[in-house]
């Protein structure tokens, strides 16, 4: 069995959950979930991201299982043992799929990196840090600030 994420790739996870779940009550204008959360993008390409969000358009592709196609955004947090898959293998296939926006949230160096994968995968669309911060188009109305993102209570 594979270790469990550290502690701080928790607490990242957390906050981003929180912001977003706390703006979807508010504006109904999707579903996001958290590992583990099976999304089949094809037979052979099963992915349990970090988090993902489901617009009500994609509302389809939800099934008691998991989800059967893409989601618009993906959270991927980057640990030293799935760092190389999710910046070669699985952004690519990400981005062949179908999904919209995709995020690789490093927390050793406090730095998201946002991929417009609907343009290309091959750069990054923006970064931003602790210090910066970020509007999705998938989730209008929403502020990410670094300093939230990158809390830590203790």
């Amino acid at each position: 069995m594979a270790p469990a994420p550290n502690r701080f790739h928790q607490d990242v996870s957390k906050a981003i959950e929180f912001l977003i779940q706390r703006h979807l009550r508010e504006h109904s204008i999707g579903e996001a979930y958290h590992a583990p959360f099976d999304v089949y993008l094809d037979t052979f390409n099963v992915y349990q991201p970090d988090i993902c969000f489901f617009s009500k358009d994609r509302f389809h592709l939800l099934s008691d299982r998991g989800a059967e196609g893409p989601p618009d955004l993906v959270i991927e947090i980057l640990s030293p043992r799935n760092r190389q898959l999710d910046e070669t293998v699985k952004k690519d296939i990400y981005a062949q799929k179908g999904v919209r926006e995709l995020w690789l949230v490093d927390p050793e160096t406090k730095t998201v990196s946002v991929y417009d994968l609907a343009v290309t995968a091959e750069t990054v669309h923006l970064t931003f840090d602790e210090a910066g911060r970020y509007e999705s188009s998938l989730l209008p109305g929403l502020v990410f600030y670094g300093k939230e993102v990158f809390y830590q209570r203790v």
